[in-house]
């Protein structure tokens, strides 16, 4: 099933309609297709963003095909299913993950119970953000985390954008299918990206995973429970991830994790005396034409060396 298929799928009401008169190209090359009220439908590449017009061709914003509160609603009912359940759930999480392993955000009025948002009304725009696989993208970078028969700590760090997930993904399925048993903390279904139980995405024969486990909690129940080798998860920052990092470290099992950040300096603001426990620092980079590369430092920051991502 390609990617037009996927969200087609979960597509309802005008927007639906829409979907299908477009050209399959403009998903398959997308990175987020926004859906905003009062707007065209946008679609946002690599290097440019189009608007879609009601007859699915590029157009010229504010066109004839805006979006309305309406149609948004009806969007959303449909991606759940019209089951009262999941649509709870994708309120009270913000986002929903849909076939293919791709992720629909909410935006909108919340509505604060008890301290927490159960519900958001009057539903202003969604994001979806596209999942794309790329097997082999961080083949380059393995080298480096690999040595003396395991997995060196290692954080993968760059701005939002560059492709930290995926290159995290790629990662952990090939170290899961070398034979290591990785446990991946996915909070917000974004990695291995299960939905309805079955992950989307590839993550290796040997991996775990703990979906929807906020991250610290998540980490600790894996290392007490299912013997890792290697624990991987997204975003790491906060002080309870970074309590949870020092304890997986000093028994022995090996990190994997993304971070937040555009220099060494950012990384050690962020994660505190956290990032002395990895070993090797990742940082993703994009070149004028949009081709990204990986800067692989130690952790006296010495550069070891650049890696061209396979993005193809």
């Amino acid at each position: 099933m390609g990617i037009k298929e996927e969200i087609y799928s979960v597509s309802g009401g005008r927007i639906r309609e829409i979907f299908e008169k477009t050209d399959s190209a403009f998903f398959e090359n997308a990175e987020e297709i926004r859906l905003r009220e009062g707007q065209s439908i946008k679609i946002i590449m690599k290097n440019k963003a189009v608007f879609i017009g009601g007859n699915g061709k590029p157009s010229k914003e504010g066109s004839d095909a805006a979006i309305s509160a309406e149609d948004l609603k009806i969007m959303v009912s449909f991606m759940s299913g019209y089951s009262p359940y999941a649509y709870k759930e994708l309120i009270s999480s913000g986002f929903m993950s849909i076939p293919g392993g791709h992720r629909a955000g909410i935006a909108g009025h919340a509505v604060i119970l008890d301290g927490k948002v159960d519900m958001v009304k009057d539903i202003s725009s969604l994001n979806i953000r596209i999942a794309h696989e790329k097997k082999g993208c961080a083949e380059g970078i393995l080298k480096y985390i690999t040595g003396g028969g395991k997995i060196k700590n290692t954080a993968v760090v760059s701005p939002p954008g560059f492709g930290k997930t995926t290159v995290l993904r790629d990662l952990i399925r090939s170290i899961s299918n070398r034979g290591t048993n990785v446990s991946l903390v996915d909070e917000r279904s974004e990695i291995a990206a299960v939905f309805r139980g079955k992950a989307q995405c590839d993550i290796g024969k040997n991996t775990d995973v703990l979906d929807g486990f906020p991250k610290a909690e998540g980490m600790l129940m894996a290392l007490r429970s299912l013997s890792p080798q290697i624990i991987a998860c997204d975003e790491i920052g906060g002080e309870r991830d970074i309590e949870a990092v020092k304890e997986i470290s000093v028994c022995g099992v090996g990190l994997l994790c993304t971070v937040h950040g555009r220099t060494m300096a950012e990384v050690r603001n962020r994660l505190n005396t956290g990032a002395d426990e990895f070993d090797i620092f990742v940082f993703l980079k994009k070149n004028e034409k949009g081709g990204r590369y990986a800067c692989v430092y130690d952790r006296a920051e010495k550069l070891l060396g650049e890696e061209e991502l396979n993005d193809n």
